[in-house]
């Protein structure tokens, strides 16, 4: 339930804060902004589905999906490291320009508004490294995380009451869905894009410690005990010959 709650937190993180962020690092008026972060979102989109693909119809989808989930939050904590505002990036990032005027027209000019302080010390991830990042690390991550952890998750439940933990599972991304909108934009508004950064790297270093640490409990259910040793049960002990 947390790997999926975290999931969704990045992923509102992606939806909500991309166009504000990309009108801010590359300056980009309302317009392009909204139209490159879709061809950058749809070209994203394209490599889940190849991906879903491959997991579904090749020998990747046989595999430990122990694997898979580990393999998907180290692509996840790669993005987090490519996109973060490193000293050495280019900065600082430029208010958004006025000219005769003490508007600030997004919709002619992109940038940074002149209420955000953070953008006087804040460097600017390059738009190649972002693209490739958004696109084909986290096309890689979001699939190798969502296919497998259902299906872990239903193979340790077994037959346990299905419906009511795969709801409570459920309601663990709606949770995320709905505190990650207020919660990153408000630390936007006050950071920029540092601390939602950070919080999910330290999110995501979490799950992959818990990854490691349960990885031996993450198996499916077994019905049958082994033989000659006492199994409790809802209604007595069973011992199997």
């Amino acid at each position: 339930m947390y790997l999926w709650f975290m999931m969704q937190s990045i992923s509102t993180n992606v939806e909500i804060i991309s166009t504000p962020l990309t009108m801010a690092l590359y300056e980009w008026n309302e317009k392009k902004a909204v139209f490159y972060n879709g061809i950058i979102q749809w070209l994203g989109c394209c490599i889940d589905i190849v991906n879903y693909v491959i997991i579904s119809f090749t020998f990747v989808g046989k595999m430990d999906k122990r694997k898979l989930l580990i393999f998907s939050v180290l692509c996840f904590m790669l993005h987090h490291v490519l996109t973060f505002p490193w000293p050495f990036f280019d900065g600082p990032l430029n208010y958004i320009s006025t000219g005769n005027s003490s508007v600030e027209d997004t919709s002619i000019s992109g940038g940074c508004f002149r209420r955000y302080e953070w953008c006087a010390h804040t460097t600017r991830v390059p738009l190649p490294i972002y693209a490739f990042s958004v696109i084909v690390i986290s096309g890689f991550a979001f699939p190798f995380l969502a296919a497998p952890l259902g299906t872990v998750f239903s193979e340790i439940l077994g037959p346990r009451k299905q419906g009511f933990m795969q709801g409570l599972f459920e309601f663990g991304g709606s949770v995320a869905r709905c505190v990650a909108p207020i919660v990153l934009t408000t630390l936007f508004e006050s950071s920029g894009y540092l601390w939602p950064t950070v919080i999910h790297f330290i999110m995501l270093l979490i799950g992959l410690v818990l990854l490691i640490v349960f990885y031996r409990r993450l198996v499916p259910l077994p019905l049958l005990p082994k033989t000659g040793v006492p199994t409790r049960y809802k209604n007595g002990v069973l011992y199997r010959l």
